[in-house]
């Protein structure tokens, strides 16, 4: 999907299915609480990156604030980065709590590890798939060490994924 991106340095990403999005939510806040309990990275180093805050078929789900009452609960600080302005123009990325945004709002940032939620839920008759294919690559290019994406449904963009590794 990507042929440019064959340089590695952590391990190979992994993808991974979910049987809903509160199941894939606990794993990846477990999976954060064992990265920072065991001192593999700080807080700060660390981001979860949504594509949409819920899914047309669920309007009522709500991914940031499910993802941080769920770090919450497991004694880890969010800090939902594109909520609105004011939380953009405040971001320090310093501060010791985990990245939570919409993949745009992070273009220009890095981190340790980055979780990418909610790349099945484009609609392809809603979405052109070079807006997809761009916003995926902009994802995929936030982590310097270890990428986890967690889905739902397989989705044409997933199975893209899925045959690159």
């Amino acid at each position: 999907m990507f042929p440019d991106l064959y340089e590695y340095h952590g391990p190979k990403p992994q993808i991974r299915q979910f049987k809903n999005i509160g199941e894939t939510i606990e794993f990846v806040s477990d999976k954060i609480k064992k990265l920072v309990d065991e001192g593999e990275c700080s807080c700060s180093d660390i981001a979860i990156l949504y594509t949409m805050r819920s899914s047309e078929d669920n309007p009522d789900m709500h991914v940031p604030h499910m993802v941080g009452k769920t770090l919450e609960k497991k004694g880890i600080l969010p800090n939902w980065v594109s909520e609105d302005y004011r939380s953009k123009r405040s971001y320090d990325v310093t501060t010791d709590t985990v990245t939570i945004s919409t993949i745009q709002s992070v273009k220009g940032f890095d981190y340790s590890r980055v979780f990418l939620i909610g790349l099945d839920l484009f609609d392809p008759t809603q979405w052109p798939e070079s807006e997809v294919k761009n916003l995926a690559y902009v994802g995929l290019t936030r982590v310097r060490y270890e990428l986890l994406i967690p889905y739902v449904k397989k989705s044409d963009l997933i199975s893209k994924l899925l045959a690159c590794l």
